[in-house]
């Protein structure tokens, strides 16, 4: 799974949570500027879990700040895991 596919996943998520300006997601995106709150995050490492069939442990979340972060935590995760994905978008 390549990083932009990986940002695509993270972008569809957040988007389901609210913010318009998430359209725009790119790697160097502050997530607290996006406007994702910890109760978001929380939800979007949920949904990347379940999606790609992985486990993100919390304090492996303790240090993101940008999008790209957060993408390197779950190519770790797949690396070290595996994943059970279909298809480009995980479903």
């Amino acid at each position: 799974m390549n990083r932009q596919n990986l940002v695509a996943i993270v972008e569809s998520i957040a988007a389901e949570l609210g913010p318009e300006q998430l359209s725009r997601v790119q790697l160097d995106s502050v997530i607290s500027e996006l406007g994702i709150d910890s109760l978001a995050m929380a939800q979007i490492v949920l949904e990347l879990e379940e999606r790609l069939g992985v486990t993100i442990p919390d304090d492996e979340l303790s240090d993101v700040v940008t999008v790209e972060d957060l993408i390197r935590i779950v190519e770790g995760r797949l690396d070290a895991e595996g994943s059970r994905l279909d298809g480009p978008t995980g479903r």
